[in-house]
């Protein structure tokens, strides 16, 4: 969730690229936030297809109020889009374009410049995640440091109400003192429909799973609100949520620890790749990976690992292979290598030199402005951190989703949080308008 808030405290925090896989944080940082960054390339340096990303967690209640990276091309060339998100939320975007251009810095430069960009208001997120993908489209960018500008939000200990039905509050739970969040509480079935976890805003019936808060973790309100349990229609049995370290062949959903999104569909081949969707994912004390997401039936693939380390992919819904063809992912059975690395993690790879491999891997399409698992030129001595393999099972059946499991409806007007001025709330299929000159009328649109 995006949120402005009252701040106080400025302070910077400064990152500097150490490697191609660290980096060292310095100045003032929230306490206990994480960064982890990774490039595709070498360190700082990308060449045309390789990505840069910077990854914190827990800059809960931190205003962003300026990020600027110290970045370079060569002296003639050198192109490349920015992504950063906020709590899933774009808040900064450069377009793929030459660095010389305005977007950019206006000049190819072969010395390390400021590029900037400030909010106002500020931005900050109840997740306490930010994310900055640097994509290079042409030769080269190089960066050397990121910079973050930011105060501490002022806040006080909140308050979260749970609806249990859609309709009513089942119960609710505060912060013992600011920043402490909530652990969020497990919710029983009810009839035919199976508790799944929370979402911030109320789910009519559908198909796709919605960003969802598991019950047992800690949630982190950014004010006094509402949580609304979600329910399936399928019971799915207990499969595991950790990490697969082991190659066996079956059915599985393949996530990107790096970027957090997981593959979803069949290949596109008018973008030479398989679509992702963004998925929650979290290290347990053994510092494996276990999925916070649910598994729709087209994140499911059939992974089938044969002898002398090949691996042949299908996206199970539609049995349709993931091939690999000059340079390209394509329709169509193919033999991948494969190779479980030292995080446990699988990389799927296609031998280029005795060096390098085109790894099955998650990048940013800043042209069509979409994630795209496909194949991108590595090293073989620097592979870390590829696909992680989740179980999963295999239905024909329309998986739903809601957090209405009696039945759709309009809650009654009294249920829901007062508000003033004008706005807009969200009830159930139907929304609410409240004009400004506090005449209540109701309209009905369906959603």
């Amino acid at each position: 969730m995006l949120m402005s808030f009252l701040c106080i405290l400025a302070a910077v925090a400064s990152f500097v690229i150490e490697t191609k896989s660290s980096i060292s944080a310095s100045g003032d940082l929230p306490e206990g936030a994480t960064a982890i960054y990774e490039c595709t390339y070498q360190k700082g340096h990308l060449t045309k297809g390789n990505t840069a990303t910077l990854t914190l967690t827990g800059w809960q209640r931190a205003c962003i109020q300026r990020v600027t990276l110290y970045m370079r091309s060569n002296k003639t060339s050198g192109a490349g889009s920015l992504l950063m998100q906020v709590g899933g939320n774009t808040v900064w975007k450069i377009a793929e374009s030459p660095f010389n251009s305005k977007t950019w810095y206006g000049n190819y430069i072969d010395t390390f410049v400021p590029i900037s960009h400030s909010f106002s208001p500020s931005v900050s997120s109840s997740e306490g995640d930010v994310q900055i993908t640097v994509s290079a489209s042409e030769n080269s960018l190089h960066i050397e440091r990121y910079e973050i500008e930011w105060e501490q939000a002022e806040a006080r200990p909140y308050t979260v109400s749970f609806v249990a039905d859609g309709y009513s509050i089942a119960e609710q739970a505060s912060e013992a003192a600011v920043g402490e969040g909530i652990e969020l509480p497990l919710f029983p079935n009810i009839s035919d429909w199976f508790f799944i976890g929370w979402s911030e805003v109320p789910i009519v019936e559908t198909t796709s799973c919605p960003r969802l808060y598991m019950a047992g973790s800690r949630y982190f309100p950014s004010f006094d609100t509402r949580l609304y349990a979600v329910y399936t229609n399928y019971d799915s049995p207990n499969l595991r949520t950790k990490q697969c370290t082991e190659a066996r062949s079956g059915y599985y959903a393949l996530a990107f620890p790096i970027t957090k999104n997981a593959l979803n569909g069949c290949v596109e081949e008018t973008m030479c790749g398989v679509p992702l969707t963004e998925v929650a994912l979290q290290k347990n004390s053994e510092g494996r990976y276990e999925r916070l997401f649910g598994i729709l039936p087209s994140m499911v693939y059939s992974v089938d690992f044969l002898n002398d380390s090949i691996a042949h992919l299908w996206q199970a819904e539609s049995g349709v292979g993931i091939g690999y063809k000059n340079g390209k992912v394509c329709v169509g059975i193919s033999d991948w290598h494969y190779r479980i690395l030292a995080d446990s993690t699988f990389a799927f790879y296609v031998p280029q030199d005795s060096v390098r491999s085109r790894v099955l891997t998650a990048y940013y399409d800043s042209k069509n402005q979409c994630w795209l698992a496909s194949c991108v030129s590595l090293a073989n001595s620097s592979l870390k951190s590829q696909a992680l393999l989740f179980e999963a099972d295999y239905t024909d059946l329309p998986i739903l989703y809601t957090s209405f499991p009696y039945g759709q409806g309009i809650p009654s007007v009294s249920t829901l949080p007062e508000v003033t001025g004008t706005n807009v709330v969200q009830m159930g299929i139907y929304r609410l308008y409240i004009m400004s000159n506090g005449k209540k009328i109701l309209q009905y649109e369906a959603q």
